[in-house]
């Protein structure tokens, strides 16, 4: 099988980080057209088990497609198998996504120095990585410097603003009264 281009599973991508109460979630993905422009992927915001087939059938498709293997730890993470979300993530070619994504799911297991160590490493790898720093300090409700970091992000175009309204790990930020404006001017509402 022809692997097919990363940019075709920027839905897929999203599944695994979705906020399953998100109002903004518009994604929607059938594995039948995997691949295609019309992806439907409504259903699995709120079916991690869903997201992770998705997430192996792309990365079937797909083997050597950046974050992938991050986002297939990731939903094992959040389906309670973190060791094995954490093997899955060690696969990860992308340093910087195994940073995070090792972050994320250390954070789900309780185990917040491993958190720490992951993401000072992460904050080192520089301003690349604006938008995933951003995430975990929000996952962690530290949401100054989520703030901080999602400005950052915005000021140098990183490309992880455009899913802010649907990650799961930003939810301790959309009470915040930053959070609208800050959604708005960004252009998502």
């Amino acid at each position: 099988m022809t692997p097919v281009a990363d940019h075709d599973f920027l839905n897929l991508f999203q599944t695994a980080l979705v906020d399953e109460h998100s109002p903004d979630w518009r994604f929607s993905h059938d594995l039948s057209a995997c691949g295609t422009e019309s992806n439907d992927v409504a259903g699995f915001r709120d079916d991690d088990s869903a997201a992770h087939d998705a997430c192996l059938r792309a990365l079937e498709l797909s083997p050597g497609m950046t974050a992938l293997h991050s986002l297939v730890g990731m939903t094992l993470a959040r389906l309670g198998r973190t060791e094995e979300g954490l093997a899955e993530i060690a696969k990860e070619g992308s340093l910087g996504y195994r940073l995070h994504a090792g972050a994320i799911a250390h954070h789900l297991r309780g185990e917040p120095e491993e958190v720490d160590a992951l993401h000072a490493k992460l904050i080192e790898l520089g301003d690349d990585w604006a938008s995933q720093i951003a995430a975990i300090h929000a996952l962690r409700g530290r949401v100054d410097e989520a703030f901080r970091w999602l400005e950052r992000a915005y000021d140098l175009r990183d490309p992880g603003i455009g899913t802010i309204t649907v990650l799961w790990h930003l939810q301790s930020l959309h009470s915040d009264p930053r959070w609208a404006p800050f959604v708005a001017k960004v252009g998502l509402r």
